[in-house]
């Protein structure tokens, strides 16, 4: 077994924290940060906006309905966010057919983006990552 000596820290066995590592990046991370973008997807009906570089607000409904938040009628469309994890990856995915319509603002249906690339989401995903591989080799 490879073992390299750190004055302060003690020894620090060098497959050991390989193996760590390996299964954080692989196993780990994907999980991880998959949750996370669910989540800030999801958030997005709550907060009624998506959240780029700064909040946008969507734009509100033609003809109001108190008390339904906007793209909520049944759930179905926030609900059906989910999360595939593979080794090395995620994939955050929809099934619901009208999903891309409000995303995308086709046809007459105003754009309220709930699913896409954002700064705000990035800057999360490498908080995240920094704070995963501190704990990991504190």
């Amino acid at each position: 077994m490879s073992r390299i000596k750190i004055k302060k820290k003690g020894t620090l066995n060098i497959n050991e924290s390989t193996i760590k590592l390996v299964n954080l990046v692989e196993r780990g991370l994907p999980k991880i940060l998959g949750n996370e973008a669910v989540n800030f997807y999801k958030g997005t009906f709550k907060k009624q906006g998506w959240t780029n570089k700064t909040f946008e607000g969507w734009q509100p409904r033609k003809v109001p309905d108190i008390g339904r938040a906007i793209l909520v009628q049944s759930g179905d469309l926030r609900r059906s966010i989910v999360k595939t994890v593979g080794r090395k990856k995620v994939v955050i995915s929809t099934n619901v057919k009208y999903a891309e319509k409000h995303n995308s603002g086709l046809g007459k249906m105003p754009k309220r983006q709930f699913m896409g690339d954002s700064e705000k989401l990035k800057k999360n995903m490498k908080d995240t990552i920094v704070y995963e591989l501190t704990k990991l080799f504190k």
